[in-house]
């Protein structure tokens, strides 16, 4: 008996050897992996930011198929060696190992309400097309996903064919995109999107929101292209919308718009892709008072230098009246009126902002971008060059 109570006690005290081995061990790997996560974090933001690449942290899920051989790699590491450094040195060079490959993405987003578009017209990062242009499959997707939505917004249309037949009027914005996964490729085509509806804004004076989308991607085994759809897109309501027909009239300024936003050659270049930026901003807006601070941004975002930190109302009204061809005095006054009023409403007092004043402020930045493309093509394409000439036209005068 004392025989058979000496052996249980020795089977339990080597159970509870054991059990204290494995908990150490399993705190020692979680230290470990603790710092490997936060090394791996620094690397992903790292080489996604220079779009070198992305790294997979491989151990994580042992329920993926595509980790079965890093795991068994992993479990020879721990295996065969006891000293921290080592097998963190080891797991870094598994989790380089795991560099995922960047894949190319084609999007399609329709925009509602511009009807009637030229086919295959460039539109910043991206090319307008005709319903009739796209791919079969997104063809089959949108016809799909608009019966769906006539069954849920059936009180805008008398039948589904109407309403079918006014969508296939509407532009589809086209884009493609690399990226390492298709979430990631939802932001990125998102943005370029939205960079490229600006010009549209621009010109049109209207939002023209990205609603949704739906992207083709790699090829499949059969050889065919896989399609799934899209969740990049913005809330905004349809009957707020002002439709738009195609003017051909805008295609030469589309062009050379689409040519400063994606090739951006000198500083000018940049001031007006970011005045097209906060331009889109504030179309996409319904209060008139922060659309009014806004333009007033964009105006300052097209005009003014590290030198003009001094008298920005003045500075401002100065230049936008000389770059003005006519009616100095008119634009000088409306300039400076506008912005006090601007100054006004940050600062909690002045005068109320009316309508008329965000169509004015409109139209003023809308002249002085033009003026700054046309002097740009003259050669001057820097504020430094623009200043010297705005200075020229004051002492001609």
């Amino acid at each position: 008996m004392s025989g058979n109570k000496i052996s249980a006690s020795m089977q339990l005290s080597s159970r509870n050897d054991k059990l204290k081995r494995y908990l150490a061990e399993r705190k020692r790997f979680s230290r470990v992996f603790s710092q490997l996560l936060f090394i791996k974090t620094t690397m992903n933001f790292f080489f996604r930011s220079s779009k070198v690449g992305h790294f997979a942290f491989v151990p994580v899920d042992i329920r993926c198929s595509k980790v079965k051989s890093a795991r068994s790699i992993l479990h020879d590491l721990l295996r065969a060696c006891h000293n921290q450094i080592i097998y963190a040195i080891g797991l870094l060079l598994l989790i380089m190992t795991e560099k995922r490959p960047w894949e190319t993405y084609w999007w399609y987003f329709p925009i509602y309400n511009l009807r009637n578009p030229s086919n295959n017209v460039k539109l910043g990062h991206g090319t307008i097309l005709r319903f009739e242009s796209l791919p079969r499959q997104v063809r089959k997707e949108l016809l799909i996903h608009w019966e769906r939505q006539h069954t849920i917004n059936n009180e805008y249309l008398r039948s589904k064919k109407d309403y079918i037949h006014v969508k296939k009027d509407c532009a589809v914005l086209n884009l493609e995109v690399k990226a390492p996964s298709w979430s990631e490729a939802i932001d990125i085509s998102f943005k370029a999107a939205k960079s490229s509806v600006s010009i549209l804004s621009f010109l049109y004076g209207t939002h023209f929101p990205i609603e949704e989308g739906k992207f083709v991607s790699g090829e499949t085994t059969a050889g065919g292209r896989r399609i799934s759809s899209g969740s990049a897109g913005e809330y905004y309501p349809r009957q707020s919308l002002f439709i738009c027909e195609y003017n051909l009239k805008f295609e030469k300024e589309i062009s050379k718009l689409t040519e400063i936003l994606t090739n951006p050659k000198s500083e000018i270049d940049r001031r007006i892709g970011n005045a097209l930026m906060i331009f889109e901003i504030q179309a996409s807006i319904s209060d008139q008072n922060v659309k009014f601070v806004l333009l007033a941004t964009c105006l300052e975002s097209l005009l003014m230098g590290k030198s003009d930190r001094d008298y920005l109302g003045s500075r401002l009204s100065e230049k936008s009246a000389f770059l003005c061809a006519k009616g100095r005095e008119v634009m000088y006054d409306g300039v400076k009126k506008a912005y006090d009023k601007r100054s006004g409403f940050i600062h909690g007092s002045g005068e109320a902002i009316t309508q008329n004043d965000v169509n004015v402020m409109q139209g003023t930045v809308s002249s002085i971008l033009r003026r700054l493309i046309e002097l740009k093509e003259e050669g001057y394409d820097r504020m430094e060059k623009v200043d010297a000439y705005i200075q020229k036209l004051k002492f001609r005068d």
